[in-house]
């Protein structure tokens, strides 16, 4: 039996019941008392259906969120490769250099220094005035597929290619700087040795600097006594390593 209270007679609840009639008693306080519990058992469970819907919602996107990030995280090695890659000769690109080489060097401090060498291709515009820039571009190929051989041996060490046929060898402390300086002349012999193209041996000439060595404050004060020494190396007679302490001035035989 269900009513209304319409007004308090001699302060008992007078309730309207469905039947149109009138119900004054101490009974009518239990059926008021029922009606405001069921009531509030009906908010109550429309506010847990609707609780249950957002749940449900925000379940699913979470779901989505979820895939998201899951694919982004396996797209990541992919998003690297493409910023910092050069697809061509398959080595870190300007940009890596940029983003990295400064917190490399300050990373490498008390561990013997940055060391860096700048090199390029012995007359290498040669090759593609003579032969074409595919020949070009496969003299760049080989270069660094032999010198990728012999830097994956050792982890923190940095091909990386400035430009055209300017490259850069970083080494973040992980070797002894007299160490790195015999890393790359092998790698400076092994390219005449193993390198020729249309019957031409195939050369690199190389500046190199040490931050601790040679007292730098920066890794471009590096790459800047690197690059000296590189044209230093050039007025050698090519085909050479050129440190600080370098003298030798006899064309080193292709």
């Amino acid at each position: 039996m269900r009513g209304t209270v319409i007004k308090l007679d001699r302060g008992f609840p007078l309730v309207q019941l469905e039947d149109g009639s009138e119900l004054r008693c101490e009974h009518a306080t239990a059926l008021v008392k029922g009606e405001k519990v069921r009531a509030v058992r009906q908010e109550l469970m429309e506010m847990h259906d609707a609780v249950e819907r957002h749940r449900r919602q925000l379940t699913k996107k979470g779901l989505i969120f979820e895939d998201m990030s899951h694919m982004l995280k396996q797209a990541e090695p992919l998003i690297h490769r493409m910023v910092f890659y050069d697809s061509l000769v398959n080595a870190y690109n300007r940009y890596f250099y940029v983003s990295y080489s400064t917190e490399m060097f300050h990373s490498a401090k008390g561990h013997g220094g940055l060391s860096l060498a700048f090199f390029d291709i012995d007359n290498f515009k040669q090759y593609n005035t003579d032969f074409g820039h595919e020949t070009g571009d496969l003299v760049l190929q080989l270069v660094c597929d032999l010198i990728q051989r012999k830097l994956h041996r050792t982890q923190g060490l940095y091909l990386i290619r400035m430009g055209g046929d300017e490259f850069v060898i970083l080494d973040e402390g992980v070797m002894a700087y007299p160490a790195f300086l015999e890393l790359l002349s092998d790698i400076r012999q092994s390219i005449v040795d193993d390198r020729s193209i249309h019957g031409r041996a195939v050369s690199i000439s190389m500046g190199v600097a040490n931050a601790e060595k040679d007292a730098a404050e920066s890794t471009w004060d590096l790459y800047r006594l690197a690059d000296a020494r590189l044209y230093r190396a050039k007025n050698l007679g090519k085909n050479r390593v050129v440190d600080a302490g370098d003298a030798t001035k006899e064309p080193v035989p292709c």
